[in-house]
């Protein structure tokens, strides 16, 4: 191989490697990208709504013990810290749900115990961090006694996952 023809194949497979690697950087970024999804409308309606609130010592005591228990049976992270006002989950580096609730005052009186759950997975959490927020809320708002209630499934799988 002469010298022009090497120079003439050395930069078509550069061009060529070039574009290999945009095309491998943009199917990266889909595939790798961050796995959050927002829930339907109803779902989201159902989350806000159902938020255990608790008042006084004895109610945000058992509320407060609801909260743990319902981590401990739910997700599959260990719990690292628990306080009078955070509980949570080590992280998760899979589909498996890692989760804070916080007790937050609303007034001198009352508080909301509030679920946030996530994973670091583009596919997603298991169970979804949505529903989990809706089965919490109910689990804690009835003080650790399983709810018959289901989440609103519109474009959902139509079954909880905690029955």
């Amino acid at each position: 191989m002469n010298r022009s023809c090497w120079a003439h194949h050395r930069s078509g497979f550069s061009n060529l490697g070039l574009a290999a690697k945009g095309i491998c950087f943009l199917a990266g970024s889909m595939l790798f990208g961050c796995g959050y999804s927002q829930p339907n409308p109803n779902l989201q309606y159902a989350i806000n709504s159902s938020v255990p609130t608790c008042s006084g010592a004895d109610d945000c005591g058992k509320k407060w013990e609801a909260a743990q228990l319902w981590l401990a049976k739910h997700t599959h992270n260990k719990i690292s810290l628990v306080t009078p006002v955070i509980i949570q989950t080590t992280e998760s580096d899979s589909t498996a749900l890692a989760a804070q609730v916080t007790k937050e005052p609303v007034d001198s009186a009352t508080y909301r115990i509030v679920f946030k759950g996530w994973c670091h997975n583009m596919f997603g959490c298991f169970p979804d961090h949505n529903q989990a927020a809706y089965e919490f809320n109910l689990f804690v708002s009835e003080n650790g006694i399983p709810s018959n209630r289901s989440a609103p499934t519109q474009g959902l799988n139509s079954q909880s996952s905690w029955k």
